[in-house]
């Protein structure tokens, strides 16, 4: 008995004019988002050393789209080596609840080793779309993860700064630590810049000038086992406080003296010069630098 109406044919999936059979295949390239992670510690964890993601991808065919999940993926290592690697986690937005929305997930490229679905890597991944350009740096290079990122300008200067953790949406997590705005500047011209936040605590090294400046709006601490001031510097530093006292009795001891001179007139005169000396030791000490023994 014949099952199949006379007026339909049978061949593969693949063959037909009209339908190719690829939404079937994993031997393309596949986009999709990702909306579930799981660590290598997890009980659910296939590896049980990479990080893996499930994938919600998109599959088209004949003008149709459709949806498939891709489980357990695993990022590439664009080094491919076990000495040099690239380590990365992806983003799944707000929750780790799957959805068949789009939301905040990195979006993934994915290929299957040898078309097989359990084998998929997640081989680079796509701008999102609510993301934009800005035609006003010119030519440049910027990469930002989690709050950080990194630039290169136009002009040939490099920035790396740090704001602090973000979410999947780009906006400040809600448990951020505060103090971000931190940067390090390589000017075009060989100046480089380290800064905390709005400047306050700061390493300029000026290329142009030859100069250091070093600032702090607190303390300023050097800590060495030894500590040179210029080259071939082996002259011990001298400590303000100690020096002062010892000038002190020294100049009181030069008053006792004087006083005792034959000319009072004379003694009087230097015992009153010794006593003026002593009042100008402690203006000399200086109330910003401070050095140890």
């Amino acid at each position: 008995m014949n099952v199949v109406p006379s007026f339909y044919g049978t061949s593969p999936i693949g063959l037909n004019t009209r339908y190719d059979g690829q939404a079937f295949t994993n031997n393309l390239l596949r986009f999709g988002e990702v909306k579930k992670i799981t660590k290598p510690s997890d009980k659910d964890s296939r590896s049980g050393k990479f990080y893996e993601y499930d994938v919600l991808v998109q599959h088209r065919e004949n003008d149709t789209a459709d949806t498939r999940w891709y489980y357990s993926c695993i990022c590439a290592n664009d080094l491919g080596g076990f000495a040099d690697k690239v380590e990365r986690t992806l983003r799944i937005g707000q929750t780790e609840n799957p959805t068949l929305t789009k939301g905040f997930g990195s979006k993934v490229l994915i290929l299957c080793i040898n078309g097989s679905q359990h084998e998929a890597i997640i081989v680079s991944g796509l701008r999102d779309d609510t993301d934009a350009d800005n035609e006003s740096l010119g030519h440049h290079y910027t990469f930002q993860f989690n709050g950080c990122s990194v630039r290169v300008e136009d002009d040939g200067s490099y920035t790396v700064s740090v704001e602090g953790r973000t979410r999947a949406d780009g906006k400040p997590s809600d448990d951020r630590v505060d103090g971000g705005g931190s940067f390090i500047k390589i000017d075009a011209n060989g100046n480089i810049t380290l800064a905390t936040q709005e400047g306050k605590q700061s390493v300029t090294v000026d290329n142009q000038d030859g100069t250091i400046k070093v600032n702090a709006d607190k303390d300023l601490v050097i800590d060495g086992s030894q500590i040179h001031v210029g080259v071939g510097a082996n002259e011990p530093a001298v400590l303000g406080n100690q020096l002062a006292s010892l000038l002190t009795q020294i100049l009181g001891l030069c008053a006792s003296i004087a006083g005792g001179l034959p000319d009072p007139q004379m003694g009087m005169a230097l015992s009153l010069q010794a006593n003026l000396l002593a009042q100008t030791i402690q203006p000399i000490l200086s109330q910003t630098v401070k050095v140890t023994a």
